[in-house]
């Protein structure tokens, strides 16, 4: 089957151009670019397809159908960190909201839209959702209004602020911070 098949292609690829550019990936967009170089002539000859010239880029697929592959490929592990660390705290932000909203009408719909997210999330293993403008706009705003209903009321202060603390006085801390530096 040919769209199983290229799937396997796009793991194929995206895991090789992940090991090229680890840290900070091949930039926004970029995909596209390098993708036909980094097929082989065994993915090629699998499509029935010659490798595509320049001025065929509407043979080139513009995503790799998989959301995180995506990011991971355009963005690094530092972009991939970053999203992943956005999900966590607005997951447990959610798990906060609908906790403290137990039996009032706003619980179901908190629980109902978060389920949402997270089941476009999901998807987004095999399809890139959040990368097409009309699904993109309407999941990034359903976040934002999910994010206004969990800070209205008894959490307002606590939606306002977001510390990071950083020790600066342990010697691990600032060694870490170093390398850290000199990694990006």
């Amino acid at each position: 089957n040919i769209d199983v098949y290229s799937r396997v292609v796009f793991l194929e690829t995206g895991a090789a151009m992940i090991s090229d550019d680890p840290v900070l990936g091949k930039g926004i967009g970029q995909f596209v670019i390098h993708y036909p170089g980094y097929k082989t002539e065994k993915h090629w000859e699998a499509f029935k397809l010659l490798q595509p010239e320049i001025k065929m880029w509407e043979l080139i697929p513009r995503q790799s159908h998989n959301e995180y592959l995506q990011l991971l490929i355009e963005l690094g592990l530092v972009g991939f960190a970053a999203f992943v660390s956005f999900w966590l705290i607005f997951f447990a932000r959610m798990w906060k909201c609908v906790k403290s909203r137990s039996g009032q009408p706003a619980f179901y719909l908190i629980l109902g839209a978060a389920s949402g997210v997270a089941g476009c999330l999901a998807n987004a293993l095999l399809t890139f959702p959040l990368q097409t403008v009309t699904s993109g706009i309407l999941f990034w705003a359903t976040c934002g209004l999910l994010l206004a209903a969990c800070c209205s009321g008894r959490e307002k202060d606590d939606c306002r602020k977001l510390e990071v603390k950083i020790n600066l006085s342990r010697p691990l801390t600032r060694a870490g911070l170093v390398i850290l530096a000199l990694v990006l």
